[in-house]
């Protein structure tokens, strides 16, 4: 493994209309110490013509099939020899000259990850973004995978990604990295482009579902119960049987206490026995119950109870207070 060498993973299927373009983005950087690794799941369009064009330049070239996007990175990634490993895939396209941006800020030696801004392109239409706060990691996709660069050492720490999810694996595996209180470093520059249409976007509702999953299996119990102390062994109304509903009562009835009511203003949803709880309608709410929690945002909720003397707090009161518990940890991490 040579010290400074940037590796790039692009896994493509059927992408010949558009991985020239991001065989030129990866080529035509000024920065000479790098490698370029292209898996394919074995195509069946024009792929190999257009790798075959570019052969001189390309360090690995694999073709076989895969069981999907992930499992072709950790193909790529398994065959790479450099210390810096980014992942572009063929509908996407790094901006001229990064190369050597992010191999600078890999030279201090606590860097574990390089994230910047990324291009969102569709047709004539450019949307710069930038990231989110890493408090938001919980919830939420901080960081864009094509403009994400990883020391090899992360993943030989963490994992790969995990073949469990079609879509949302890079969430999982950057969850895993920040829960593991890893450095991550910011840069305020565009470093790639990606481009509307992929899988991600044409398949949206699985990549919600994914992604909820992920955060569901990774809330820590320890540090809800902290966000919860002050209302210990409340009798508690939860309304709403959404995700956040259900995660929140799914934690509640294992953490502290049982003395709870769930009710949802959807019909369909009434009726329903999760967590040994029956989800009925509002209507049952007593006036005498110490706490309502609202669903994501409820302030409708807030307005509607708080008018009728019932204390109320919103879930999403409650996820700010546990993404500060969980940022104040990984800042104590980091600073030792």
């Amino acid at each position: 493994m040579r010290k400074g060498r940037i590796s790039i993973v692009t896994p493509v299927y059927n992408g010949d209309k558009t991985l020239e373009r991001t065989i030129n983005s990866v080529i035509s950087q000024n920065y000479t110490d790098f490698e370029y690794i292209i898996v394919d799941g074995n195509s069946n369009d024009n792929t190999e013509l257009v790798v075959r064009k570019y052969n001189k330049y390309i360090s690995n070239y694999i073709r076989e099939e895969d069981s999907g996007i992930y499992e072709a990175i950790n193909k790529g990634i398994s065959a790479t020899t450099g210390e810096i490993i980014g992942i572009i895939n063929c509908d996407d396209w790094y901006e001229p000259n990064i190369f050597g941006l992010v191999s600078d800020l890999f030279e201090n030696e606590k860097v574990e990850l390089v994230y910047g801004n990324l291009n969102l392109v569709e047709e004539n239409s450019v949307l710069l973004l930038k990231p989110n706060m890493l408090s938001r990691f919980c919830i939420e996709m901080v960081n864009f995978h094509p403009s994400s660069f990883v020391r090899r050492n992360l993943y030989e720490k963490i994992g790969c990604y995990s073949t469990d999810y079609k879509l949302a694996s890079d969430y999982d595996f950057f969850l895993k990295c920040y829960l593991n209180h890893s450095r991550f470093k910011y840069t305020d520059n565009v470093l790639a482009n990606f481009s509307l249409g992929g899988l991600s976007t044409v398949k949206r509702d699985l990549c919600i579902s994914e992604t909820h999953s992920i955060v569901k299996k990774y809330i820590d119990d320890e540090i809800l119960l902290l966000c919860f102390k002050e209302y210990l062994y409340k009798r508690i109304t939860v309304y709403g049987a959404g995700f956040w509903g259900d995660c929140i009562v799914n934690k509640l009835t294992k953490l502290y206490t049982k003395d709870i009511i769930w009710v949802d203003s959807d019909e369909s949803k009434q009726g329903i026995i999760k967590y040994n709880l029956e989800i009925q309608g509002p209507r049952i709410i007593e006036a005498d119950r110490q706490l309502l929690i609202g669903v994501y945002d409820g302030e409708k909720i807030r307005a509607d109870y708080e008018a009728r003397g019932l204390k109320v707090v919103t879930v999403k009161e409650l996820l700010n207070r546990y993404m500060d518990n969980l940022y104040e940890a990984y800042c104590q991490s980091i600073s030792q």
